[in-house]
């Protein structure tokens, strides 16, 4: 009984403490930068997407994404600079591994107290895992996931 009532005690204060902790800031001259770092494991048990009847690839994916982001405020309106990498490797398909680039800058002026402006740009150098999006059902006949390049931008 002491020990379950100490186990559920450190794992009350321990999510507590995770929950309320905030993403650190470095100062650096003008900008702060705000550096993240993302991780999983996961077991993918149809990594192509093959169909029923044919043969299926199983792998374990560990998925490594560092972010860095630098924000500032130029004459008060708060402007951001982000980078993020994502690299996917298949323990048993390494012709499915992946390594994606997203860029994004955002910005906000306002011009008076009822008129404001916001705008965003996106690049993406970015992948489609086979069988998914174009593939479509097509996840044997390709040899490795499908690529792209994406830009946005809005205002």
């Amino acid at each position: 009984m002491f020990k379950r009532t100490t186990s559920l005690v450190a794992l009350s204060v321990i999510s507590a403490i995770s929950n309320a902790q905030e993403a650190g800031r470095i100062e650096a001259g003008q900008f702060d930068i705000i550096p993240t770092f993302n991780s999983s494991l996961s077991y993918v048990d149809n990594v192509a997407y093959a169909r029923d009847g044919e043969p299926k690839i199983y792998s374990w994916r560990a998925t490594l994404s560092p972010e860095i982001i630098a924000a500032t405020e130029i004459d008060g309106n708060p402007v951001q600079f982000g980078y993020r990498l994502e690299r996917g490797v298949y323990f048993s398909s390494s012709a499915d591994d992946y390594t994606d680039h997203f860029v994004e800058a955002t910005g906000e002026y306002e011009l008076n107290s009822r008129h404001r402006l916001s705008g965003t740009a996106q690049y993406e150098d970015g992948h489609e895992d086979r069988g998914t999006g174009f593939s479509l059902g097509a996840g044997d006949d390709i040899t490795s996931p499908d690529t792209f390049k994406s830009i946005y931008a809005g205002a």
